[in-house]
């Protein structure tokens, strides 16, 4: 984009830039939308840790279909259908046996033998 002899970075590599801008700033409000989406394992694992250290002293509001980083949220909101369904902890909406729980389970099952 900027000159022809560059290289051009991977989806991963662009994310893992943009969210390393994110924590330079040390913004009072964090508005991740899927983070996580085009990052290996291995590179998620390292993002969700620094994720959860940004966290600590930042509003964040994390968008996201992979439900491993939720565990760490102080407040879960889960929407239906453009509404508002569940909203709670993760320890709260994972005794609720409702959407949020159903979706966390269908993922962990993956991982399980």
């Amino acid at each position: 984009m900027f000159n022809e002899n560059g290289m051009d970075l991977s989806g991963g590599e662009n994310q893992r830039i943009g969210l390393s801008r994110t924590y330079y700033g040390k913004a009072k409000i964090l508005i991740l939308d899927e983070p996580d989406s085009a990052l290996d394992v291995y590179s998620e694992n390292k993002i969700y840790d620094s994720i959860k250290s940004a966290m600590k002293d930042t509003t964040s509001l994390y968008i996201s279909h992979r439900l491993a980083l939720c565990t760490y949220c102080d407040r879960i909101l889960v929407f239906d259908d453009g509404c508002l369904a569940e909203n709670g902890s993760h320890y709260e909406l994972m005794h609720n046996d409702g959407i949020y729980a159903e979706m966390f389970k269908k993922q962990t099952s993956y991982y399980k033998n």
